[in-house]
């Protein structure tokens, strides 16, 4: 016998059609929401030529060891007999590098920790925080600390633009014989072959970025120091050792512009050469200087080499952007070291890593491929191409994802289009990372070579116009007393410019712009955008002469 079922009231009937009705799309969408706003979980990363230039030293966890590589390669052949660094170390105290990092230093070397006989380098900051506490003791009411050390930074500056006297500047002079050994010592160092400054590497150190920015600015304060004594003894009349110093300093920037240096040592030795050629001019222009000391000076001159090779520098450099990139993947469990909240830092550590790191090695071969490509212009123009690329292809989408309303279509967008556009985000912070330096970094390195090879050039004039009592008609005269051919401008693989003026002539280099300006110098027309500009060196007339002039 079966039992009778009760059939349900018309009201609860409705009820649940209505749950049913109402429910099941509002429980699919929590579902999409769910499941749309669950992290991206990261994918495992592959090491292969394609995901990467390098694919060994690996770490314990299977990753590239970017910091090995590049320490290894930063080292390779650097003895502690030929290596400029090691007896820098003497005079480099804490007050430019914290004494932890000196000491690793020193460890990594083999160096002993302690028992240096040179005093450590005076820096001007130094001088600048001993006026400023004496003037609070001597004047505790109306000292301002934001105007102490004005005078003597305004005076520092000064004396590194033009040559000085004693009677000016008497607090620098007493700076200057504070550093007198140090200066001494730094002569000596780069006359070394090679220079190697262990990076500092610790247990939190994971990006090969931790180590491409090594402390090569110290040195712009050795070179600066250099040249304001080199312009006291200008204006001494101490020509021979207003050169060694001047040299001096070109020997510190060809050392820290090596082929096996980071970009970054490049540009402070770019840095460093621009001011020691700054230095040279007045020293080129007085006609007090011997003719045995221009002789030194260009035959020191005609040793430097020129820029390193780029398609090297380039492979070597953007290694960054994908060590950065790994970085990222290997701290994806640790929300210390990464910021949750930053966009970036969740594309990065959310992303496609192996299609974004594929994408960044076709980049930097791109580079590497783009800086064989002669003259410069044509080889800047393919840079052009790949950055308008990252400009047309990703940063819009980078920009997108950064606004309001790009967060919140990325929070709705199904999961497949939310890891293409957090590729793409990545891309673009990681591609503007590699691409743009060199780009821009380049210009700057090539026109610190173009004026040195018109000091080289001027310094060579000088030298004829002593022996023949008038300037050339052609550089093709300096050929080969003073040089060994007449050097090459940079920016279109022609020879320098050289024209005769009523008063002279003019020695320059077309510039960056790549035109040909007749000789108008950047420095008149840096408000002038519209008109193409040089750099320029101008020479005076030879004072009038019976006859070749004779040797000092």
């Amino acid at each position: 016998m079966h039992a009778m079922t009760t059939p349900l009231p018309e009201h609860r009937r409705k009820f649940y059609a209505r749950l049913l009705y109402l429910g099941t799309p509002g429980a699919l969408l929590i579902a999409y929401l769910f499941s749309i706003a669950w992290p991206l979980p990261p994918v495992k990363l592959v090491v292969s030529p394609e995901t990467t230039v390098i694919t060994g030293p690996l770490r314990a966890d299977g990753t590239v060891d970017y910091i090995k590589y590049h320490n290894d390669m930063l080292s390779e052949g650097v003895t502690n007999d030929n290596n400029a660094f090691v007896p820098l170390l003497s005079i480099i105290g804490p007050d430019m590098l914290d004494a932890d990092h000196l000491g690793a230093i020193r460890r990594q070397l083999g160096l002993p920790e302690t028992g240096d006989p040179f005093p450590d380098f005076v820096t001007i900051d130094s001088v600048k925080r001993e006026l400023r506490q004496r003037q609070i003791e001597q004047y505790p009411d109306t000292f301002d600390p934001d105007k102490a050390g004005d005078a003597l930074q305004d005076q520092y500056d000064l004396a590194m633009e033009h040559p000085w006297s004693r009677e000016q500047y008497p607090k620098l002079v007493a700076w200057l014989e504070s550093n007198r050994q140090q200066l001494d010592l730094l002569r000596s160092a780069t006359r070394r072959e090679r220079y190697y400054a262990p990076p500092k590497i610790g247990d939190d150190t994971d990006s090969l970025w931790d180590v491409l920015a090594p402390d090569v600015s110290i040195h712009r304060a050795f070179a600066e120091t250099l040249i304001i004594r080199a312009n006291l003894r200008i204006g001494r009349g101490e020509y021979q050792e207003a050169a060694e110093d001047i040299l001096t300093a070109h020997r510190l920037a060809a050392l820290l512009r090596s082929e096996n240096i980071p970009f970054i040592g490049h540009l402070v030795g770019t840095t460093i050469r621009g001011l020691a050629c700054n230095v040279l001019t007045p020293l080129v222009h007085n006609p007090q200087t011997p003719q045995t000391t221009l002789r030194y000076v260009l035959d020191e001159l005609n040793q430097t080499k020129p820029s390193t090779n780029w398609r090297e520098h380039v492979q070597h450099e953007t290694l960054g952007g994908v060590s950065l990139a790994q970085y990222y993947y290997r701290s994806r469990d640790k929300p210390v070291l990464v910021d949750d909240d930053s966009l970036t830092g969740h594309a990065l550590r959310r992303c496609d890593i192996n299609q974004v790191m594929k994408e960044l090695s076709t980049l930097q071969r791109e580079l590497a491929n783009a800086a064989d490509i002669q003259p410069m212009q044509k080889r800047h123009h393919a840079y052009d191409t790949i950055i308008a690329r990252i400009e047309n292809d990703y940063l819009p989408r980078y920009e997108h994802e950064h606004s309001t309303i790009g967060k919140v279509t990325r929070f709705l967008s199904p999961r497949a289009i939310q890891r293409e556009r957090l590729n793409d985000v990545a891309v673009a912070h990681l591609g503007i990372i590699q691409v743009f330096p060199h780009s821009r970094g380049e210009r700057l390195v090539s026109r610190a070579d173009a004026r040195l090879m018109l000091c080289r050039i001027a310094v060579a004039l000088r030298l004829y116009a002593h022996a023949h009592g008038k300037h050339p008609d052609s550089l093709q005269a300096l050929v080969p007393e003073y040089l060994d051919a007449v050097p090459v401008d940079p920016f279109d693989d022609q020879p320098i410019c050289y024209k005769r003026t009523a008063e002279g002539v003019l020695i320059y280099s077309i510039g960056p712009d790549f035109v040909d300006g007749g000789g108008v110098d950047e420095r008149v027309k840096k408000n002038s955008f519209s008109e193409p500009h040089d750099i320029v060196v101008e020479l005076k007339l030879p004072a009038k002469t019976n006859g070749p002039a004779k040797p000092d």
